[in-house]
């Protein structure tokens, strides 16, 4: 689930990070522009987007916090 205060935008293949630019690879677009769209997206959807690296520095930097499936 990203931070409250953390905003994820994105037009087309363009995607931000509280500002500043990112440039995901084109197998991780669909999966951030799920979290950008849910504000929270499975960790396996992270997995099959190559996105865990990505996910563990935002998490560290307080961009990401991880919730109990229910």
């Amino acid at each position: 689930m990203l931070d409250r205060k953390t905003q994820l935008l994105y037009l087309g293949r363009r995607f931000y990070l509280n500002g500043d630019a990112l440039a995901p690879r084109p197998a991780q677009r669909a999966a951030l522009a799920a979290l950008a769209d849910a504000r929270r997206i499975a960790g396996r959807a992270l997995l099959r987007g190559g996105l865990l690296e990505l996910a563990h520095q935002w998490y560290h930097d307080g961009f990401l916090h991880l919730e109990h499936a229910a």
